[in-house]
């Protein structure tokens, strides 16, 4: 692996998408912490209607746990639809966008 794909893998964040618009943070952290540790869970909403997008992050405290759980849920069914993760880029705190 690269470089980049080295600090990507290190930071234990992964990216999950095609996740049903009704799944919550709570969802997540039951399936999630099987492998591991969670220390912060996000589903992405809308941000003029609120509502779930089907795009969440997760955050291991481990990024060796965020490795075993890309390695075994990547393209399993959740909630009946097909998941998609990928490892995640963390944000810089400069590169954060304003909510609200």
């Amino acid at each position: 692996p690269t470089r980049g794909e080295e600090e990507e893998e290190e930071e234990g964040r992964l990216f999950l998408r095609n996740l049903p618009f009704s799944t919550t943070e709570e969802d997540l952290t039951r399936y999630f912490s099987r492998f591991g540790e969670l220390s912060e869970v996000h589903v992405c909403v809308d941000r003029v209607s609120r509502q779930p997008i089907g795009l969440a992050f997760v955050l291991f405290l481990l990024p060796s746990d965020a490795k075993k759980a890309l390695a075994a849920t990547d393209g399993k069914i959740f909630q009946g639809r097909l998941l998609n993760v990928i490892p995640a880029k963390m944000r810089m705190k400069g590169e954060e966008e304003n909510e609200g």
